[in-house]
């Protein structure tokens, strides 16, 4: 019987929702260097990189609320792909039937990393890529513990659903729109930039709904809390926006929420070992 990695929490059930109601919902970190290594080698690095995060061989078993993250023992396939250019991402679902949640395409001058978004978040999937590159250059990998989700550290407070009433900055829904990978770059220095986009994304919204607050979530990797994981240990802090609220005014909102949901995540986490 395949052996269990972690339950699925509700943030990742959510992200399997979202994968079926238009494009694959798939994270991708491309590397671009003049000489990609071997496919066998990359194979190799690959599997010892799951073998050390087993996250990255997770398959979905059970059903309802007794649907988990089971390992496949099986190591994401390597598969020799064009190179990714600026435009529309690879429209290949992941997940599908038995098939593998993550997968690693080489190109002539690329290595590519995607995995479903339900699998591991942007951190996650970063973590996995940095240990294949040790493996590469023969260093010990450093593993992780692929049993935590976000719930189990801090429970629901980082992963709020906004309110109904809210309207999205980008406007109502678009039938699944395809994700599009681009670059743009941004020259100048700025300070409380984060602050800066709350309120330019607030500006927005409020075109579709004049005056008042509006909320922005803004995404808190949980591993500052010391863990190691490739798992979806991503949470959401909601700033509300005044209308006459600056940039650092913001900034401070987010240093308070963070540092009282800190407190409380260690609390959390005390508590199994105290009672």
């Amino acid at each position: 019987m395949p052996q269990q990695i972690r339950p699925l929490s509700p943030t990742e059930r959510i992200w399997l929702v979202a994968d079926r109601l238009g494009a694959p919902f798939v994270l991708t970190v491309v590397v671009q260097g003049e000489a990609p290594p071997a496919v066998g080698l990359l194979e190799e690095a690959v599997r010892q990189a799951a073998e050390a995060n087993r996250g990255a061989r997770a398959r979905l078993a059970g059903v309802l609320g007794g649907t988990r993250w089971v390992d496949s023992e099986e190591a994401p396939p390597v598969r020799v792909s064009e190179r990714l250019e600026p435009g529309p991402v690879p429209a290949r679902r992941l997940l599908e039937g038995d098939g593998p949640g993550l997968e690693v395409l080489r190109s002539a001058d690329q290595v590519a990393f995607r995995v479903h978004h339900a699998m591991m978040d942007g951190r996650g999937l970063w973590h996995f890529v940095e240990e294949c590159f040790r493996a590469l250059r023969g260093e010990p990998l450093l593993g992780g513990d692929e049993s935590l989700t976000d719930s189990a550290l801090v429970g629901s407070g980082l992963a709020s659903l906004p309110p109904e009433e809210d309207v999205a900055a980008t406007g109502g829904h678009r039938g699944g729109a395809w994700p599009v990978w681009g670059r743009r770059r941004v020259r100048g220095r700025w300070s409380a930039l984060l602050g800066h986009l709350a309120v330019g994304v607030a500006e927005h919204a409020r075109e579709a709904r004049p005056g008042g607050r509006v909320g922005v979530q803004v995404p808190v990797d949980l591993r500052a809390l010391g863990q190691r994981s490739t798992s979806n240990l991503t949470g959401l802090v909601r700033l509300e926006v005044g209308t006459e609220d600056s940039a650092e005014q913001l900034i401070g909102q987010l240093h308070e929420r963070l540092a009282r949901d800190e407190a409380r995540a260690w609390v959390r986490k005390a508590r199994p070992a105290a009672g």
